[in-house]
C-alpha cells in the first residue's frame, strides 16, 4: 500500500517510470502570505508546510524560498520581492 493511502489521502503520488530516487506529487499548492513572509505548501489531505528565507529559522532555506519565489512570479501571482 502506497504511503499516501496509509494515511487516508487519495493524492497521487508516484514514482517516476525511469525508477531511482523520484516522486511525482501531482496538486501541490504553493502561495506566499505577505503577513508573515513566508511561502506556503500543501497536498491536498496534508498539512501545510513553510519555508522562509531566514538562515536560522527553523522553517529557513534561503535557496529553496527564492526558487519558489521565481516560480510564484512566473505564473503571475502574488509573491515576495526577489533579490538577485
Amino acid at each position: 500500500m502506497k504511503r499516501s493511502q496509509e494515511r487516508g489521502s487519495n493524492v497521487p503520488i508516484r514514482k517516476a517510470k525511469q525508477g531511482g530516487k523520484t516522486a511525482y506529487l501531482d496538486h501541490v499548492s504553493v502561495w506566499w502570505n505577505e503577513d508573515d513572509n513566508r511561502i506556503h505548501m500543501r497536498l491536498p489531505g496534508r498539512k501545510p508546510t513553510t519555508v522562509n528565507s531566514t538562515v536560522d529559522s527553523i522553517r529557513g532555506h534561503p535557496h529553496l524560498f527564492k526558487k519558489l519565489a521565481r516560480c510564484l512570479a512566473d505564473a503571475g501571482v502574488p509573491h515576495p520581492p526577489i533579490q538577485d
